[in-house]
């Protein structure tokens, strides 16, 4: 399988353990996607082991605002808005995820993998709240990763299905 079709496709959580599945998949799916309205980015675990690598990673590969801290409620502002991608889908690349926040404790990783799920879940869903609010969007995450991501995974509340590719 070197293709998902993300238009299509109700689950909105993708993983692999093959990471040659993974970069096919990926390198189809930027040349599917090119001049397309779509965005595509890929967020490399071996350059977000700390903290700080993790949000200066996620500020470059997103593009995100200078408005943008480092800490975890910008992160969460600027990746439930994304406006300035003018995109009408968004598929977010996560190879080695298992290597994410690596050098921090696993709270800082759980931290995340709530907002990555109510994030997800707010794409899905649009939002009707503020002066802002949006259309339900398709927001999809797709993984590299092993058995512990795998369980991480599953462990979320947010996150309802899991497709294994």
């Amino acid at each position: 399988m070197n293709t998902i079709d993300f238009e299509n496709m109700e689950v909105l959580f993708h993983m692999t353990y093959e990471k040659k599945l993974f970069k096919n998949l990926y390198e189809h799916t930027i040349e599917s996607y090119k001049n397309s309205g779509n965005f595509t980015a890929l967020i490399e675990g071996e350059k977000c082991k700390s903290l700080r690598r993790f949000y200066k990673e996620f500020a470059k590969k997103l593009e995100f605002p200078s408005y943008f801290n480092n800490n975890w409620d910008s992160l969460d502002e600027c990746l439930n808005d994304l406006e300035w991608l003018n995109s009408k889908q968004y598929v977010l690349f996560f190879q080695d995820f298992h290597l994410l926040l690596s050098k921090n404790d696993k709270i800082q990783k759980r931290i995340f993998m709530n907002l990555l799920g109510s994030s997800v879940k707010e794409w899905r869903e649009g939002r009707n709240y503020d002066s802002f609010p949006t259309l339900p969007s398709p927001f999809h995450i797709v993984i590299h990763g092993n058995d512990a991501v795998l369980n991480e995974l599953k462990s979320n509340k947010e996150i309802n299905e899991i497709h294994l590719f």
